[in-house]
């Protein structure tokens, strides 16, 4: 909380890309970012530019956590930010464990609901955009279960698609 008073960010635990390499020899620069790439290859991330964050699955989580200790103190300029960051990565990281995660700590705490709409928003975009993934995971159906409203919402939302 404090780096965002002072900084207007917070750490969502997204790490930034290492700029030791500029420091190495030529050959051993081409090397290492040959290496990094054939790695985020086969990790199916892409390459990084410098001072970007790289992904992490915990950065849904974290950002859930910021959100509802920022609605605790009624700081509603760190709750936009979080929320804004939420959608960055959930484009991204939808499919780790840390989506139902996050969705488990959000629908479990007490934000009001004027807070809440904008990461629901976000939430159900994503369910309803990667649906026939997430329903074969039985986490998610379980998900689904527990929280009635959620479930209704992306039917709803299911509903006013198709009819477009």
């Amino acid at each position: 909380m404090l780096r965002f008073i002072y900084h207007g960010d917070y750490d969502d635990e997204r790490e930034q890309k290492n700029h030791a390499a500029t420091d190495l020899p030529h050959e051993t620069k081409v090397e290492t970012e040959s290496c990094k790439y054939e790695i985020s290859k086969i990790l199916d991330n892409p390459p990084q530019e410098p001072g970007r964050p790289l992904w992490n699955k915990d950065a849904l989580r974290v950002t859930i956590e910021v959100f509802v200790i920022a609605d605790h103190h009624h700081l509603h300029t760190l709750m936009g930010r979080a929320a804004k960051k939420f959608e960055e990565v959930v484009g991204r990281l939808w499919k780790t464990a840390s989506f139902a995660q996050s969705i488990k700590l959000f629908y479990d705490s007490q934000i009001s609901e004027l807070y809440r709409r904008p990461i629901r928003n976000v939430i159900i975009k994503a369910i309803v955009n990667n649906a026939p993934v997430l329903l074969k995971e039985k986490t998610f159906q379980n998900i689904l279960s527990h929280y009635g409203d959620l479930a209704m919402e992306v039917l709803w939302t299911v509903v006013k698609v198709e009819d477009k």
